[in-house]
C-alpha cells in the first residue's frame, strides 16, 4: 500500500517497521515489512508508532528517528 505513497517528514503508524522495536517471539507484535521498505526508500525524518512493547526501543533506523509512543509523548519535530 505504501509503494505509491510520497515522502513525508513525519509519519505516524500503528506498528513499527519490521525488525524495528518488534518482538520476534510474539508474531502478533512484529512490525510491517511494507513500512520497513518505505522507511528505507523515503527516509522520513521521524516515525512515531505504538503497538509493540520494546524494552529498549530503537531510536534510529535508515536515517529516520523512530519513536515508540505509549500514552502521550511530546516530541520536538525535526527542522528544515
Amino acid at each position: 500500500m505504501l509503494r505509491g505513497f510520497g515522502r513525508v517528514d513525519v509519519m505516524i503508524a500503528h506498528s513499527p517497521p519490521l525488525g524495528v522495536n518488534d518482538d520476534p517471539d510474539d508474531p502478533v507484535h512484529v512490525g510491517l515489512s511494507g513500512l520497513r521498505a518505505y522507511v528505507e526508500r523515503c527516509r522520513p525524518a521521524m516515525l512515531l508508532h505504538g503497538h509493540t512493547y520494546p524494552p529498549m526501543p530503537v531510536k534510529r533506523f535508515a536515517g529516520t528517528e523512530i519513536r515508540h509512543v505509549r500514552g502521550h509523548r511530546i516530541v520536538e519535530l525535526p527542522g528544515p
